[in-house]
């Protein structure tokens, strides 16, 4: 009974599910598969998603990783590697350095060039100190060498004012360490990192050095003007005094003036020692001033009272500017100039300072330097080149463009020159002159040392028949003809005009014929010729493109008198090269050798080629061909050997001789 009912009621329970399934669950299976449709969707979209946002914060894992490294690398380089800042880079002993002559007595003594000279503490006014630090950094007691708050404050303004800000956010501690560094950069990840080493690099000064030491070397650093540097010279230049001796007001001026020099110069352009009158460049100096008076007193570094007459005394009598001269060694000699450069560079090569630094150093560390300096041969040189310049003296007509148009011009122009004495005994050089005249500049044009002039005819013995003879492509027996020839679009021609026909080595040396020349060059090629001069010491990184008119002079830069005049000894010295050196040896304070230079040797030409070169330029000399000044027989002596070359060039209007005294000396005289 109980099966049956039992199978009853499964039936009915069946019938009455099929009635209950069929049509309520009919649509809800519809709504499923667009929920299905849905979902299937979504999982098809999720694991891009997925993919793309580890892709992204993989590549954003490894730009930390890579970011960090890059940092790290910064760092270290900052604090232990070849950035940082140590003792020694810092420590200026503010001690004169002094150059010694062949003799081993003092030839002068030095405390820096035209643009700085270097004073300690002692030596400046007490005024110059509170002004500076209450104008350009007033928290300087207090910070650590970054004034966080300041840095903060002046990226903010610039982010908030399009890329420009009122003030900057650097430290009296980070501008020492950026124009000792002169490091200058200041966009993309240069200037990010320029800014990351100056940062580190003041917290290491301000870990070794006192804050005065830091006041102390800014204040010999900082620009001040045009080629002004330091306090010092700045002194000197607007008020003709020492540091030591300015007053509260002409301290507040320079220390007002440090961000546009050029806007408070009160100076004129066309009146230099005049301070200019009641305009509006005076009212922008005197209300600058007045600024920082009103900082100082502020800040409390000056009383009200000190404050009130100061104003006072601007408002009733104005600033008293008398200019005086910017250089402390306008009678330093070019010889002694070009010393000075040669020991800089090789400084800012082995210590790896700027050119800032090695000054620093070299006028304050209190070095001894022994020159090849001789005095005797230096007073023959300023009897021409200084006591008689006027006799020397010459207007050419010089072509320039004019600057406003471009147009070629002609103009009248004073002749210059240079010479140079080498010792060909030693390979040093003793003696020479950088120009016509009173020397009236420090470290201004020094023609012993820069290039940008056509050497002529002076070029052929080193560059064309020199090289040709060690190469065995001539000999003294050798004949060219002397015929019309072109080389494309090169048509060399002769200064005497014509042609000689056949002609052997010696009167193409003595009739400095230019066709010969030309035809041994193209035979010894360009390319060896500048190989060889490459070995006598000339830098020829710029001559590549010359061609043939190599062989008459034409280069990109040319040489320098004491390039020429080293190749020239290089033949009396039996072919061996000698780096043309100016110094013997640096003594630091401690009276401990801190360089002796090691001369650079290099065998150019065997002893015999040498010899028959010095055989061909005696004809120059003692040749009976072409006049007295085409042939150099005015450089004849009596009772000394002497062998040379002579060389003009049009373009430059300059004339070149060069000559070799044999045993003694040789000599090279540009005439520019």
């Amino acid at each position: 009974m109980d099966k049956k009912k039992k199978k009853k009621s499964t039936k009915k329970e069946l019938e009455n599910e099929e009635t209950t399934i069929y049509k309520p669950v009919r649509p809800k299976k519809i709504k499923k598969d667009k929920k299905d449709k849905k979902e299937k969707g979504k999982r098809k979209k999720h694991p891009k998603l997925r993919r793309f946002i580890k892709i992204l914060l993989i590549m954003f894992l490894l730009l930390c990783i890579i970011g960090g490294g890059i940092l790290a690398a910064i760092l270290y380089r900052c604090i232990w590697g070849d950035w940082a800042i140590t003792e020694s880079d810092l420590k200026i002993p503010f001690e004169n350095s002094v150059f010694y002559d062949k003799n081993n007595e003092i030839c002068a003594t030095v405390a820096g060039d035209e643009n700085r000279q270097i004073v300690n503490k002692d030596e400046m006014s007490p005024y110059l100190f509170d002004a500076f630090i209450s104008i350009e950094d007033e928290r300087f007691r207090e910070h650590s060498g970054v004034d966080w708050k300041r840095t903060i404050g002046a990226t903010l303004s610039f982010a908030l004012h399009s890329g420009e800000s009122s003030y900057g956010g650097s430290t009296i501690t980070q501008q020492t360490i950026k124009n000792l560094k002169d490091e200058r950069e200041d966009s993309g990840f240069a200037g990010a990192l320029r800014k990351i080493k100056e940062i580190v690099r003041a917290y290491q000064a301000e870990n070794i050095l006192s804050k005065d030491q830091i006041l102390e070397l800014y204040l010999n650093l900082i620009p001040l003007g045009s080629d002004k540097y330091g306090v010092q010279t700045a002194s000197k230049y607007y008020f003709n005094k020492d540091a030591k001796d300015l007053s509260l007001i002409e301290a507040a001026y320079l220390a007002g003036i440090t961000q546009a020099p050029s806007t408070y110069n009160p100076f004129s352009e066309k009146d230099p020692y005049t301070p200019l009158g009641e305009n509006k460049r005076t009212k922008d100096v005197n209300k600058r001033v007045k600024t920082v008076l009103m900082k100082m007193n502020e800040l409390g570094k000056i009383n009200d009272e000190e404050y009130n007459n100061a104003l006072n005394d601007i408002d009733t009598n104005g600033i008293k500017f008398e200019r005086g001269s910017s250089s402390q060694n306008t009678q330093l000699p070019y010889y002694l100039e070009a010393t000075v450069d040669q020991i800089l560079n090789y400084m800012t090569e082995k210590e790896g300072w700027s050119r800032k630094e090695a000054e620093i150093h070299l006028y304050g560390d209190g070095y001894s330097i022994y020159t090849a300096f001789d005095p005797s041969i230096q007073a023959e040189v300023d009897a021409q080149f200084v006591n008689n310049a006027k006799n020397w003296y010459v207007i050419v007509k010089a072509k320039r463009k004019n600057e406003e148009t471009g147009e070629e011009i002609t103009i009248d122009e004073q002749r210059q020159g240079a010479m140079v004495v080498i010792d060909n005994e030693t390979g040093y050089v003793v003696a020479g002159s950088g120009g016509l005249g009173e020397k009236v500049d420090s470290f201004g044009t020094n023609r012993m040392t820069i290039k940008g002039h056509n050497p002529g005819s002076c070029i052929k013995p080193i560059a064309v028949v020199g090289p040709s003879l060690e190469e065995g492509l001539i000999t003294l027996g050798s004949v060219v003809d002397d015929t019309d020839a072109s080389y494309g679009s090169y048509h060399p021609s002769n200064w005497y005009g014509g042609f000689k026909g056949l002609m052997n080595m010696r009167s193409i040396i003595e009739c400095s014929t230019n066709v010969p020349e030309v035809k041994l060059l193209k035979n010894l090629t360009v390319e060896k010729s500048l190989e060889y001069l490459s070995r006598m010491g000339v830098d020829t990184s710029r001559e590549v493109d010359d061609g043939l008119s190599l062989a008459l002079g034409g280069m990109a830069e040319g040489l320098t008198p004491v390039e020429m005049a080293a190749a020239y000894a290089m033949i009396e010295n039996g072919g061996l090269y000698r780096e043309p050196l100016f110094y013997t040896k640096i003594v630091d304070a401690k009276g401990e050798t801190y360089y002796e230079p090691e001369q650079k040797t290099e065998r150019v030409l065997s002893e015999q080629n040498a010899w028959l070169l010095t055989e061909l330029l005696k004809h120059p000399i003692y040749g009976g061909a072409g006049t007295g000044q085409q042939t150099g027989t005015a450089a004849a002596i009596s009772g000394q050997e002497v062998r040379g070359k002579t060389g003009t060039t049009n373009n430059n209007s300059a004339a070149w001789f060069c000559r070799i005294y044999k045993i003694l000396y040789s000599i090279s005289m540009a005439w520019i």
